[in-house]
């Protein structure tokens, strides 16, 4: 699975978290010395997710956003 991927399903699987508990998942496949690298990795993903209003980032704790839309076509009874 992609890093990017792997950024989706871990704000999913954690709900709000702070960077170092996402890196922590998702980079789990790096080894110690190179995690000031990943933290790069994982924080451009995240602000790219940002960009696409597809998470968000409060108080250090970053959380998905809902992406199904609501604004289809109302059904009338």
């Amino acid at each position: 699975m992609a890093h990017g991927d792997a950024v989706v399903d871990a704000l999913r699987d954690l709900g709000p978290a702070d960077a170092d508990a996402l890196l922590a998942q998702v980079y789990d496949d790096v080894p110690p010395r190179m995690h000031a690298v990943a933290m790069r990795s994982l924080k451009a993903h995240l602000f790219k997710l940002r960009a696409d209003a597809r998470a968000d980032e409060q108080g250090g704790c970053w959380r998905l956003l809902d992406t199904q839309s609501s604004a289809g076509p109302s059904q009338a009874d």
